[in-house]
C-alpha cells in the first residue's frame, strides 16, 4: 500500500464566492505538513473560463491501490493535487465524465498537467491533457515514466493568433450565357378545377377546413456565407497569450455549447482581430481572462470585457447580439428569458360580426388550455377583426381574427428551453404552433371554445364552428438578470460581397422574426422583432491584424520545460486524503 500518499488542494479563483456550480465539495481537513523525501507528481486541473467541469472529473488510480478525483468549479478555478508514493507502482489519470456519450458543455476549456519531480523537488517532466485525455504512468525506484497516453496536448502553446478562422471566400461571378428556358410545368402540378380553392396568403379555405403548413425542419446552421470580425484590445500592450496555456482567448461555438467551430487569441500588442466566416444560425462566444471593466473586445455591433458570454445569431447577412452573460452572473445569479409570442386564430361559427370584450375571455381561456405552462392570466386577446377572406351571404357564419398575445418564462417547467439561443427559442414557438394547429384540426380547440363559451354565456357560436391557427411568431425576448450591452464604436463591417442588395437603402429583404441587443446600462437586455437591410461598405482585408511575435519575445520562464518548476509543490498542504 502507499504509506504517505498526500493530495493537497488548493485553489485560485477570478470569481471569490461560492455560487451553485461550487455546492457539494469536500470538507477541508486540517492541514498537515508534507515529509515526503521521495519523488513525487504534481497533478493540476484548471477550467479556462472559471464556471467548472459540467460533471467532468479528473481521477487519479493506483493499480490496486486506492483512488482520487477532483474537479475545478465556480469556487475553484485551479485546484492542484500531490502524489508521493514509496513503493513501485503503476498509475492511471484522465479526465472523464461518467457518462461516456455525454458531450460536457464547453470541453475544450479542461486542463490538465502532470508533473513529475526530482527527489529534489525539480521538475523532471511535464505532460498536459484536457478532456478525454489519459496518462498510465509506471513508478520504480524513485523515478516516473510513462508506459501509455492518449489525447495528450503539446507542452506550449503556439499562438495561431485565429487558428483557421477566415474571411468568406468571394463568390464566383455568374454565366452572363444565356441558360436554357425552362419547361413548363407538367399537367400533374396543375390544381384541379373546382373543390376548395386555398385563399391567398392565409393558408386557409373557403369552406375553413384547417390547412395549416407545418414546415419541414431547417438545418441548425447555413452555409458560411457572413463576414465578421471579433477585435481584441488589452490595456498592457503585450497581448492575451502565454505559452502555457495560461493567457486570455476566446471560443465561437453552437448554442449547446458542445461544438467549437473558431478560438483565437491576440498574440502581441494592444490591438488585434480575426475574421470569421459563419452561417445562419445560433452561437455562443466566451470571453476567458480576469474579471475587469477594461473593454476587451468588440463584435457582433457590441463591446464586453473579459470573463464574460456572448450568444448572438446570424440571420440572412446580419449578426445580432442576444446577450451578454458575466462569468459572475453565471455562477452566482440566474438569466430569466420573458419571451412574448404573438399570434393570430381564425374562428367561424359567429353569429354576429360584432365581438366584444367579454368574448376575449372564451378565446384566452381556450388558447391557454391547449398548451401545458400556459394560463389565462399570461394569453391576452389584443384585438379582433372581420375576416373578409370568406365572404358569405349569410351572417349566421361569420369568420373573425383574434390576435393574441402570450408570454412566459422560457426557462421554466415545462418549457425548459435556454432562451439565450434565439434557435432554441424559435423552435419553441414553432413546437407551440404545431401544437396549437394540431388541438385546431382535431377538433379539440372548438370543443373547449364551445364549453367555455357556454359556462360564460357571452358568445353564441353555430355547431359548425371552426378554428385556425393563422400566425404564431416571436415577438421579442426581455432578458432579467443578463448584463448591459453597450454599441460598438468601430465601424460596420460589410458582407454585401456575399448578399447583394440593389441599393444603399433598405431596399434588401425583410428579417422574419430575429433579435437585436438593446443597449442599456442597467441588468435588462431586451431583443425584439426588427426589418434589416443590406447596405455596402469598404471590403475587409484578407487577412486578420496581429502583431508578429519572434521566439526572442516569449518568457522561457513560463515555459512548463524548465529547470524551474510552474507548479510550485505546497510544503504546508491545506487538504490531506488518504487512499
Amino acid at each position: 500500500m502507499i504509506k504517505a500518499l498526500l493530495f493537497s488542494a488548493f485553489a485560485a479563483s477570478a470569481v471569490a464566492h461560492k455560487g451553485p456550480k461550487g455546492k457539494g465539495g469536500p470538507a477541508v481537513p486540517e492541514p498537515v505538513m508534507n515529509m515526503c523525501n521521495n519523488t513525487c507528481i504534481t497533478l493540476e486541473a484548471v477550467d479556462f473560463y472559471g464556471d467548472g467541469w459540467d460533471s467532468v472529473e479528473f481521477h487519479g488510480e493506483e493499480e490496486g491501490g486506492g483512488a482520487m478525483s477532483m474537479a475545478p468549479d465556480c469556487m475553484h478555478k485551479k485546484m492542484a493535487t500531490q502524489i508521493c508514493p514509496d513503493h513501485d507502482g503503476t498509475y492511471y489519470f484522465t479526465a472523464v465524465h461518467s457518462n461516456a456519450s455525454y458531450i460536457p458543455e464547453n470541453y475544450w476549456e479542461i486542463f490538465w498537467t502532470a508533473s513529475t519531480h526530482n527527489c529534489d523537488g525539480s521538475v523532471a517532466n511535464v505532460y498536459t491533457g484536457g478532456f478525454n485525455s489519459s496518462l498510465i504512468m509506471d513508478y520504480v525506484g524513485n523515478s516516473w515514466s510513462v508506459q501509455y497516453w492518449e489525447n495528450l496536448w503539446d507542452n506550449e502553446k503556439k499562438c495561431d493568433a485565429c487558428g483557421d478562422a477566415a474571411r468568406c471566400k468571394p463568390k464566383k461571378a455568374k454565366s452572363k450565357g444565356k441558360g436554357s428556358k425552362g419547361g413548363k410545368g407538367g399537367k400533374g402540378g396543375k390544381p384541379g378545377k373546382g373543390g376548395n380553392k386555398p385563399i391567398a396568403g392565409t393558408g386557409m379555405n373557403a369552406t375553413m377546413s384547417n390547412t395549416t403548413h407545418v414546415p419541414k425542419a431547417k438545418p441548425r446552421y447555413g452555409p458560411p456565407a457572413v463576414n465578421l470580425r471579433v477585435t481584441m484590445f488589452d490595456e498592457d500592450g503585450d497581448g492575451w497569450w502565454m505559452n502555457d496555456y495560461s493567457g486570455e482567448s476566446w471560443y465561437l461555438a453552437d448554442d449547446r455549447r458542445e461544438k467549437l467551430f473558431h478560438t483565437g487569441t491576440l498574440c502581441d500588442g494592444s490591438v488585434g482581430s480575426c475574421n470569421l466566416c459563419l452561417g445562419d444560425g445560433s452561437y455562443t462566444m466566451r470571453f476567458t481572462g480576469e474579471a475587469s471593466n477594461f473593454t476587451a473586445w468588440d463584435f457582433c455591433g457590441v463591446t464586453g470585457q473579459r470573463a464574460q458570454e456572448l450568444t448572438f445569431h446570424v440571420l440572412k447577412g446580419a449578426c445580432y447580439a442576444d446577450s451578454i452573460v458575466s462569468l459572475h452572473t453565471d455562477c452566482m445569479g440566474s438569466v430569466e428569458s420573458h419571451v412574448t409570442l404573438t399570434g393570430v386564430v381564425a374562428m367561424s361559427g359567429f353569429t354576429t360580426e360584432f365581438a366584444d370584450k367579454s368574448t376575449y375571455s372564451v378565446v384566452s381561456n381556450t388558447l391557454a388550455d391547449m398548451i401545458t405552462g400556459f394560463s389565462a392570466e399570461n394569453v391576452q386577446v389584443l384585438s379582433t377583426s372581420l375576416d373578409s377572406r370568406v365572404m358569405s351571404s349569410s351572417v349566421s357564419n361569420v369568420v373573425q381574427d383574434y390576435t393574441f398575445e402570450v408570454t412566459f418564462v422560457a426557462e421554466n417547467s415545462p418549457f425548459n428551453t435556454d432562451g439565450r439561443s434565439y434557435a432554441a427559442v424559435e423552435s419553441l414557438a414553432s413546437s407551440i404552433a404545431t401544437t396549437l394547429s394540431s388541438a385546431m384540426s382535431s377538433g379539440q380547440f372548438e370543443t373547449k371554445l364551445q364549453l367555455e363559451s357556454s359556462l360564460q354565456n357571452v358568445v353564441s357560436l353555430s355547431a359548425q364552428a371552426v378554428a385556425e391557427l393563422v400566425s404564431l411568431e416571436v415577438s421579442s425576448v426581455t432578458y432579467v438578470g443578463s448584463e448591459g450591452m453597450i454599441s460598438s464604436t468601430l465601424p460596420t463591417l460589410s458582407w454585401s460581397d456575399y448578399y447583394q442588395s440593389s441599393s444603399d437603402s433598405n431596399a434588401g429583404f425583410e428579417v422574419g422574426v430575429t433579435f437585436f441587443g438593446a443597449v442599456v446600462v442597467g441588468f435588462v437586455a431586451f431583443v425584439g422583432i426588427m426589418s434589416q437591410g443590406i447596405k455596402k461598405y469598404e471590403s475587409l482585408p484578407m487577412d486578420s491584424t496581429h502583431n508578429e511575435v519572434f521566439s526572442s519575445d516569449m518568457d522561457a520562464s513560463i515555459s512548463p520545460q524548465v529547470e524551474q518548476s510552474v507548479f510550485q509543490v505546497d510544503a504546508t498542504p491545506i487538504n490531506t486524503n488518504n487512499l
